[in-house]
């Protein structure tokens, strides 16, 4: 098993959109091996910080890749570290012991998401087609906590918002 890249939590130029985050970690493995990989253990966190496992199942054949979305981590083990890098490493594929251990662990450099204390203001502008225009304000774990549709087109629109202390993550959506 390989670790291909580590998308988010990221400072790499190509993965900018899904940069930076609080929460989920996204990772790319890769099965090197003969046999189909089947399992294996992702330890990941910040440097200095919890460390966090996950144990990953799926059916990957030899060379095929998996993009990976990690279970969120503690926002303030973003924060709270002396410098923001972020580690992953991967074992026990199959349950058995890598043959070759000098990819299975990587880290990468990050910025910090920013931080907002109070009330936040949205202005989104609708372009002529307001129908297919819409967002959606996510928390930590995926669930929305506020969205938003439109009923004309080029006009700005300004939401007030007011959320309680938490990792969000804001996705903007044109359907055309």
């Amino acid at each position: 098993a390989e670790i291909v890249e580590i998308i988010a939590p990221s400072n790499f130029k190509l993965n900018n959109r899904f940069n930076p985050i609080c929460g989920s970690p996204i990772i790319k493995i890769k099965n090197n091996g003969s046999d189909d990989l089947t399992s294996l253990t992702v330890d990941y966190g910040v440097q200095g910080q919890q460390v966090y496992t996950y144990n990953w199942t799926g059916n990957l054949g030899f060379l095929e890749e998996e993009e990976i979305m990690l279970p969120p981590m503690d926002t303030a083990d973003f924060y709270n570290a002396a410098e923001q890098i972020f580690e992953v490493s991967i074992s026990d594929p199959n349950g058995t012991d890598d043959e070759y251990l000098f990819n299975n662990s990587t880290y990468s450099t990050f910025d910090l998401a920013e931080v907002y204390n109070k009330q936040i203001v949205i202005w989104f502008l609708t372009n002529k087609r307001y129908w297919e225009n819409s967002y959606t304000i996510y928390d930590v774990n995926g669930n929305e906590v506020f969205s938003r549709d439109f009923d004309q087109g080029s006009i700005l629109y300004k939401d007030t918002l007011e959320l309680p202390p938490g990792c969000y993550e804001f996705v903007a959506y044109d359907t055309g």
